[in-house]
């Protein structure tokens, strides 16, 4: 078993870190993602009922 050093210690506490913010960087991408489809999916239904073409119902992104 090899000795663990401070320097080494320091790198695992970094490197979880910045495993946990790459976790919430995700979850925050995936969640806005829901979000935006949700809001086309009402978005275009709303124009369905409408009865408005699909130019005239352009989406922001």
């Amino acid at each position: 078993m090899p000795k663990t050093t401070v320097v080494d210690k320091k790198r695992k506490k970094w490197n979880e870190e910045n495993m946990r913010k790459a976790v919430i960087a995700v979850r925050c991408k995936q969640m806005s993602y829901l979000k935006h489809t949700m809001f086309l999916e009402l978005h275009f239904s709303g124009c369905a009922k409408r009865k408005w073409s699909l130019k005239s119902c352009a989406v922001p992104n």
